[in-house]
């Protein structure tokens, strides 16, 4: 069964949230991480979240995600704020916490990092329709090097799936 460290690093600017995943070896499986600005203290702007490839596929993305988030919340968190630029991702976030606790936001408006979002700058666009745009994206560029997707807020406040 793998392993799960939570880390904490405070410093004068927030704090550094990382989860990772052990395997019986000691191997890394996977890490998710983020920072919470100490001026935003109820922000959660996640990092990028990555499973080895041999480990893929077991659900260990969202656990750490879960976990991760959950963390987050016991420090005050009442949002995620990050840009998803990966269908499976958004899916993540979709499952973990609900397709109406999703809200999207203009590329151009950054909401990562403590920054206000303008309540004008919420796009209007579904769950499926950001998908579909995700999955046509992923036709035309390389998933690993794109640089296109939509910055996603998560309202953990009004969620009923966060355990």
């Amino acid at each position: 069964m793998p392993e799960i460290e939570r880390n904490i690093v405070k410093t004068s600017e927030g704090m550094q949230l990382t989860t990772t995943l052990y395997g019986n070896d000691d191997e890394i499986i996977g890490e998710y991480g983020g920072f919470i600005s100490a001026k935003y203290p109820r922000r959660f702007a996640p990092a990028k979240l990555w499973v080895r490839r041999n480990h893929r596929g077991r659900g260990y993305g969202e656990k750490l995600m879960q976990e991760t988030v959950a963390t987050g919340v016991a420090l005050g968190v009442d949002r995620l704020v990050g840009h998803v630029e990966s269908e499976h991702a958004l899916r993540i976030r979709a499952k973990l916490f609900g397709e109406s606790a999703l809200h999207f936001y203009d590329d151009g408006v950054s909401i990562a990092g403590g920054m206000t979002v303008e309540a004008e700058a919420e796009l209007p666009i579904t769950y499926e329709q950001a998908i579909q745009s995700l999955q046509r994206a992923s036709e035309y560029e390389d998933p690993e090097d794109r640089k296109i997707g939509f910055n996603v807020e998560v309202d953990l406040k009004n969620t009923d799936k966060l355990s």
